[in-house]
């Protein structure tokens, strides 16, 4: 297994379904961004995805791979 497999199995294990997870990381995203005071516009250009993407991401309706995590991460 991969180690994000392992992760989420181990999370899935403990309550965690897939929605709630896409949740939790949408939830981190807008709060680290806003304690960075970064608008959505300037996170979205930076991280080379829509305003609109963000927003699905932080709102737990979109998920996102690994390299816009990375990139929104790198931000």
């Amino acid at each position: 297994k991969t180690a994000i497999a392992q992760y989420t199995g181990h999370l899935a294990g403990r309550g965690w379904g897939t929605m709630e997870l896409t949740r939790a990381v949408g939830e981190n995203i807008k709060r680290i961004r806003k304690s960075k005071k970064r608008s959505m516009e300037r996170l979205a250009a930076e991280a080379g995805v829509s305003r609109s993407m963000l927003g699905q991401i932080e709102r737990g309706e979109a998920n996102p791979s690994v390299a816009i995590l990375g990139k929104l991460a790198g931000r």
